[in-house]
């Protein structure tokens, strides 16, 4: 018989033994550790953040994996197993990421690609495309690196381009800020000769 896990809310989303003293989330991944007077409590998520802890709470870890959690992020309704945390809070369309332009890394500048762009539009302008994206590849060589979002059917994707070495190999990345599953194509052209085909 298998059982339903027990959903954390109600007066255990504001229980302190219940979050990670670092980041305040919840104990939801593993490996969570614990201080020798058990008052300090960190998550998996905060693994290369201080406080140093060595102990493994694998007592919690254990009572864990029977219960369901809210996402971290508000808007999200889904009730997540502990098994499912990690993967959702990588892949939700309600999560935020810094804003990647070197000029804005130290103003820990926020956002939801998936609902709005307009902190490219007004802080980077120039680097917001709909539908298609043309590259000049000497551009390319010249730059070494340079980003931009690329909008497609209203789903936005964070395009970065980087050359290695001299400049005869070239790096793309595109990374989408979407849950469900796009079935786009990629085409590179070199010389208006085609190169390369890529399923995103």
């Amino acid at each position: 018989m298998q059982f339903a896990a027990m959903d954390i809310s109600g007066e255990f989303t504001t229980h302190r033994s219940l979050k990670c003293s670092v980041c305040k989330n919840f104990l939801n991944i593993a490996p969570v550790l614990t201080s020798e007077d058990g008052k300090i409590n960190k998550c998996g998520r905060c693994n290369l953040k201080g406080p140093q802890l060595t102990n493994r709470n694998s007592l919690y870890e254990a009572i864990g994996a029977k219960l369901s959690f809210p996402c971290i992020y508000e808007q999200c309704k889904e009730r997540l197993t502990w098994s499912e945390v990690a993967r959702h809070e990588k892949s939700c369309k309600y999560r935020k990421i810094t804003c990647p332009f070197w000029v804005c890394r130290d103003k820990n500048i926020e956002m939801n690609l998936l609902n709005d762009t307009s902190h490219f539009q007004s802080e980077h302008p120039g680097t917001v495309n709909s539908g298609t994206l043309t590259l000049n590849l000497t551009n390319i060589k010249h730059l070494q690196s340079f980003m931009k979002l690329l909008i497609v059917e209203n789903v936005p994707y964070l395009v970065i381009i980087h050359t290695v070495g001299t400049g005869d190999r070239i790096w793309i990345g595109v990374f989408n800020f979407d849950s469900d599953f796009h079935d786009y194509q990629i085409k590179l052209y070199a010389n208006k000769q085609l190169k390369k085909m890529h399923h995103l």
